[in-house]
């Protein structure tokens, strides 16, 4: 029997080909994998040019069909090395969480989000400090600000006399 083009495929490019048909791009497949990006785009390179796809996505829609047709490939081994083994990096799900952007409805929202509107924290999280720690920490700042423009106006006023 003739050697089909779907034969010449290795095993790193089916899998490839089978994470494209369900959507997922080359970085996540080389998560999946174990291996970088652009391995996975030579592979899937060499796959479409085997496959005489014009696409990535053309040549998984072929590969997926002719493993349908077959009945066999498409579930003979998970996704993993060639020996259909699991690999030991591979993630338990590429899926992100969504962003939440406003999680509490408007009528829960209290004084501090009208000030958090104002002036959001920059960078991260609201802090977790007390009402003591955060007053104790705004008289800090208050008091280190006093003697910084205090220092400011002696080193400018003793400039200016040195002038004279």
């Amino acid at each position: 029997m003739p050697e089909s083009r779907f034969d010449r495929l290795t095993l790193r490019q089916k899998d490839c080909l089978r994470l494209v048909a369900q959507g997922y791009t080359s970085k996540e497949i080389g998560r999946e994998l174990g291996i970088s990006y652009s391995t996975v785009d030579n592979h899937l390179l060499a796959a479409t040019q085997a496959l005489g796809a014009g696409s990535r996505a053309e040549a998984a829609r072929l590969f997926m069909r002719h493993a349908a047709d077959e009945g066999g490939d498409q579930g003979e081994y998970p996704v993993g090395d060639s020996t259909g083994q699991q690999l030991p990096r591979q993630p338990q799900t590429l899926a992100v969480q969504p962003f939440v952007a406003d999680p509490l409805p408007r009528q829960q929202r209290g004084p501090q989000d009208i000030l958090s509107r104002l002036a959001p924290p920059i960078g991260g999280r609201d802090n977790d400090l007390t009402r003591s720690q955060r007053l104790s920490a705004i008289a800090r700042i208050a008091f280190f600000s006093v003697l910084a423009f205090v220092a400011c106006i002696m080193i400018i006023r003793m400039s200016l006399q040195a002038l004279s």
